[in-house]
């Protein structure tokens, strides 16, 4: 019962001061798990993507960008 009271304390607050004020650090994360971080970063990455993508006919499909009921 005390879970149930605390969550909807803390929604209570959340509905009345907006969304909390904070971010999150992954250096802690990468430093307990050894990870370096990413090898890969989009700028080198998008030219094979979008080879795929027009591989898959993309560019050139027509799109129906219109409201679907």
């Amino acid at each position: 019962m005390g879970n149930i009271i605390a969550i909807f304390l803390w929604a209570s607050l959340f509905l009345l001061t907006g969304y909390p004020d904070f971010y999150v650090a992954p250096a802690m994360a990468m430093e307990k798990l050894g990870w370096a971080g990413s090898v890969h970063n989009l700028k080198d990455d998008l030219g094979w993507y979008f080879q795929g993508y027009k591989a898959r006919g993309g560019d050139t499909k027509k799109m129906d960008l219109g409201k679907v009921r």
